[in-house]
């Protein structure tokens, strides 16, 4: 029970940085204190989630999962985990800015 403060406070902030990373973007991510990971939506002039994954990767190394990995039904979305350090997933969210990933 010591170690589980720690580490839920860990993802706590790790998630805030998430949610307003990919809200800063224009994207819509609601946040969960029930799971490590966001789905959030793809934007509409992709036609799938591998095609908006290769496209962030392609133009900024910053990986994120398409939902397509986990079904079909789940095509429309993407998935980013809250495992990496702070400071790594502030780097992916400059990255991403950089290279002007916005939803529309």
């Amino acid at each position: 029970d010591k170690y589980v403060k720690g580490i839920m406070d860990k993802y706590d902030a790790r998630r805030e940085i998430v949610a307003q990373g990919f809200t800063d973007l224009g994207f819509y991510a609601p946040r969960s204190d029930a799971t490590m990971y966001f789905w959030i939506k793809i934007p509409s002039k992709f036609n799938n989630s591998m095609e908006f994954c290769k496209y962030v990767l392609d133009k900024t190394g910053v990986l994120v999962t398409p939902g397509s990995a986990f079904g079909t039904m789940s095509d429309d979305h993407f998935r980013v985990s809250l495992v990496q350090p702070i400071l790594r997933m502030q780097e992916a969210f400059e990255r991403l800015k950089k290279a002007g990933i916005r939803y529309e």
